[in-house]
């Protein structure tokens, strides 16, 4: 099946990627780098590719010159005020190449015209261009480059990157945005991709499920890897400093320790994978270890649970006293927010009060993890309590207890740890209702505020519409006086200079009728002045009436 490349290149020059694909160039491989030199003839001149098809688009998808793409891409630059040196990436290559089984099948119109339909679907907005090589060892494929700026703004589609609340991220549709080649476009491509090998008779083969195989396989090697290594030399080791320097001598992982999660860096990967990926957890762990919770007096295990001890105090006090806090400030804020009826929450209140919600949520979450945690810890202490169990079990347990600072065989321990969980479950609730009160007093603002603008709207229409009532009075009696006037002056000027039916005279009117043409002119400002005003009075009272009707409807919410 045809397989799609992405390259991504950092040269500012535009010209030199229209220069590539239209004339023949030279690979050259020397101190661990790849480049490309253009091939000359015998005149110096560069050569162009015998089998070559070369279609340039902008950003609506209408055809351009292609020596014209580069100008075009530097435009967009300069419109969107986007630097450019050679630190970013400038242009984004798509490589379709085709197998040995489906070359002979493949012509070159063909390949255009599948490069212009995913161009048109995938990528709209941007300056494209296209070239269709035969000429390279037989091995047909299509280049498409795009600009790494979008032109054009675009429609949102469903393989673009989204945000945690699963909005599209705006940089995948504004004007001036970055190109992201992200894995649903990888994955869309593909599937296009075969459909369209489908469509054609080409072979046919999920690339997308080829590639989740191949991540599989890798990430399983090297999880094996970390989880055989770390299970070794577990026993071997009496501290986990110990077991660190082993693991980063004898295989060169790095154990990293933040509170009690532990994660394994492999030598030959970026990112640490945890414990629990590799089906292992710290009390494993630890219970693997020779004497580690035996020996009660080693400095190590005093160390390590005097620091349990104090992490579990302070977080304890700390998420006590800020849940107080927040309540005062909850209540103090709500106290001196409250407004009168014709005044209005400004942003400086809002701010306020979303400043709160976040402090509650982040409460939450933070006495969500302290509930865990101390789950966890009462579970396994009422395993060792439990006679029912496996001595083998309940050792372990009552091990993993001592690990954390507690003695398994104190009850008043065991009481007290039970009454913090009780308090850490009332906080967590209390927590939970203080950021529905915010929710909902947000929402009461709200209806106050729009409450509050339709009755200043009603107010103003109310005076507005006194206003044109009285102007509408004064033109009527203006314009009824304006047509006396103007029919006097025509009778007198009638009696003056008579004029026939169809005279037309030129240079002005003639003795006699200026002051009719001032008036019946006046006249008719006057009136079309007159049909302006009550056009936006009936305009008004149609506002006026819908302004009530809401002001009725979120009184009826309230």
């Amino acid at each position: 099946m045809a397989i799609i490349k992405h390259v991504s290149s950092k040269n500012n020059r535009y010209d030199d990627v229209f220069v590539y694909l239209k004339y023949e160039h030279e690979r050259h491989v020397g101190r661990g780098q790849v480049w490309y030199e253009p091939k000359l003839n015998e005149y110096g001149l560069l050569q162009e590719r015998t089998d070559c098809i070369l279609f340039a688009m902008d950003a609506h998808g209408n055809p351009i010159p292609p020596e014209n793409w580069a100008a075009a891409c530097e435009r967009t630059n300069l419109r969107h005020q986007k630097p450019s040196s050679n630190r970013r990436r400038k242009n984004h290559t798509y490589i379709i190449s085709l197998p040995e089984s489906d070359r002979p099948n493949a012509t070159k119109e063909g390949l255009l015209d599948i490069a212009k339909r995913l161009a048109r679907e995938y990528f709209k907005g941007y300056e494209v261009l296209i070239a269709v090589h035969f000429d390279e060892a037989k091995n047909p494929h299509v280049h498409l480059v795009i600009n790494s700026i979008r032109s054009e703004e675009r429609a949102e589609a469903p393989w673009m990157m989204r945000n945690q609340f699963g909005d599209v991220l705006p940089c995948e549709v504004i004007a001036g945005g970055m190109h992201q080649d992200s894995t649903g476009l990888r994955q869309s491509l593909n599937d296009w991709l075969l459909t369209e090998c489908r469509r054609r008779g080409w072979s046919e083969l999920d690339n997308n499920s080829v590639a989740e195989q191949r991540k599989n396989r890798r990430f399983q090697s090297k999880h094996t890897f970390l989880r055989n290594a770390i299970l070794s030399l577990t026993p071997q080791c009496r501290s986990l400093e110990e077991l660190t320097q082993e693991l980063k001598t004898q295989y060169g992982i790095q154990l990293n320790r933040r509170g009690k999660t532990i994660s394994l860096l492999h030598p030959q990967s970026k990112k640490a994978v945890r414990l629990s990926t590799l089906d292992l957890d710290s009390q494993t762990l630890f219970q693997n270890m020779p004497d580690f919770f035996v020996n009660s007096a080693s400095p190590q295990l005093q160390e390590e649970e005097k620091k349990y001890v104090d992490w579990v105090i302070s977080r304890r006090t700390r998420n006590e006293k800020q849940a107080l806090a927040l309540q005062e400030q909850i209540e103090a804020l709500l106290k001196a927010k409250a407004k009168q009826k014709t005044e209005v929450y400004r942003k400086e209140d809002y701010r306020a009060l979303y400043k709160l919600v976040s402090l509650t949520t982040s409460l939450s979450a933070a006495l969500a993890t302290e509930r865990d945690k101390a789950d966890r810890l009462l579970s396994a202490w009422d395993i060792y309590l439990d006679s029912s169990r496996s001595d083998k079990e309940r050792h372990s347990n009552g091990r993993f207890v001592a690990w954390c600072g507690c003695d398994p065989d104190n009850s008043i321990e065991h009481q007290w740890l039970c009454e913090q969980r009780q308090n850490i479950a009332v906080e967590e609730c209390m927590a939970v209702e203080l950021c529905n009160q915010l929710v909902a007093e947000s929402e009461q603002w709200k209806h106050h505020n729009e409450l509050a603008h339709l009755e200043r709207d009603i107010v103003w229409l109310k005076r507005r519409e006194d206003q044109l009532k009285h102007q509408i009075k004064y033109y009527k009696k203006r314009t009824n006086k304006l047509w006396d006037i103007s029919y006097n002056c025509e009778m007198a000027a009638m009696r003056r200079s008579p004029l026939q039916e169809g005279t037309f005279f030129i240079g002005g009117p003639p003795p006699g009728w200026e002051s009719y043409y001032k008036f019946r002119g006046q006249w008719t400002e006057s009136t079309l002045r007159l049909r302006e005003l009550e056009q936006q009075l009936a305009s008004i009272k149609q506002q006026r009436r819908s302004a009530q009707f809401q002001k009725i409807h979120h009184k009826f919410q309230l």
